[in-house]
Parts: C-alpha cells; structure tokens; sequence
C-alpha cells in the first residue's frame, strides 16, 4: 500500500559534467599522491614501498564518496527534507522546511516566477538536480533554519506537485 504522505525521489549526478570534473582532478589528485609518496618511501627506504598500496587504497576509500554523490529529498508528513548521499554510505541533511513555511513553488521556465525568485534574493541555493534545463526542473523559496532566504532546485514528479499542493496551494504557481 503506497503511503500519500511520503515521498522520496533520487537524483543520479553520474552524466552531470561538474561531477565528472570533479571525478578526474580527484584521479589526478590520486596520481600525484601515488607518484610523491612513491619518491619519498624510495629516498627513506625502499622496502616501506608496500606500504604504498596500503595508503593509495585507504585514502581511494575515504575520499572517493565525496564525488560520488546522489542528491535525495523526501516528502513526509507536510515536511521537505534535501539530502546528500556520499558514495552510497553516508548522509548529510541539507535542510528540513515545512511545506506550509515555503514562499512560492514555481517552474525555471516559469519568467514571472523567476523574476519573483530574484526579487526575494536568496542567500543559500541548494540544487538538487544540477541542471536547469530539466524539463521538470522547479524551484522553491523558503527561509532555511538560520534565518537565510534560500532556493531550492529539485526535479518535481507530478506526485510530489500534488503533495505540495495538498499542504501548500497558495505558494504552488501552475506551470504555463
């Protein structure tokens, strides 16, 4: 039985290029790392060259999530909480805002409601789809926990539409 009061939607970062930028300065990073440590365990002594393996693996382990990274938000109970996911394994809540608190719900194409976007002037942006150009790209305005006014970029399903206009149809613009 599915919940109407919860949803949770997942956006995949794989194609979009910052990620991937990201991904191959990271790989660079690793190479430098390899070669630095490589000359400096040779000077020292040349039998600690094992422990090269050991280090290239643990830092791959500890820092590769920090560019493998998912963007979620979920609907629950009248709340909107965005959510980075590392590589799968860890989790780092953005924000949590109540539907009713949020100022307008709009689409990017919408020209009025972006005009309405930039009078409010945001201080915090979270972007939760990565490209503006998504054909369900919208956006939300809201004040985050400290007080900033902030935008939000998220990919809308016309569940999650109907969710947010369930808890909060005056801010919900109809897309044109």
């Amino acid at each position: 039985m599915e919940n109407f009061n919860h949803i949770e939607h997942v956006t995949q970062t794989k194609h979009l290029a910052k990620w991937k930028w990201r991904k191959v300065f990271m790989i660079l990073f690793y190479v430098v790392f390899v070669l630095a440590l490589f000359f400096l365990l040779v000077r020292l002594n040349p039998y600690l060259i094992a422990l090269l393996a050991m280090a290239t693996v643990i830092l791959v382990f500890f820092t590769w999530r920090y560019v493998s990274v998912e963007y979620e938000y979920v609907l629950d109970s009248g709340a909107l909480t965005f959510t980075y996911i590392y590589g799968n394994r860890s989790k780092k809540v953005a924000f949590t805002v109540p539907l009713k608190e949020i100022v307008c719900i709009a689409p990017v194409s919408d020209d009025e409601a972006w005009k309405q976007a930039q009078s409010y002037a945001p201080a915090r942006t979270y972007d939760g789809i990565g490209d503006l150009n998504h054909p369900q790209c919208y956006f939300l305005l809201f004040e985050n926990k400290k007080k900033e006014r902030s935008i939000f970029y998220f990919e809308a399903t016309p569940k999650v539409l109907n969710l947010m206009r369930f808890y909060n149809a005056p801010a919900l613009r109809k897309q044109s």
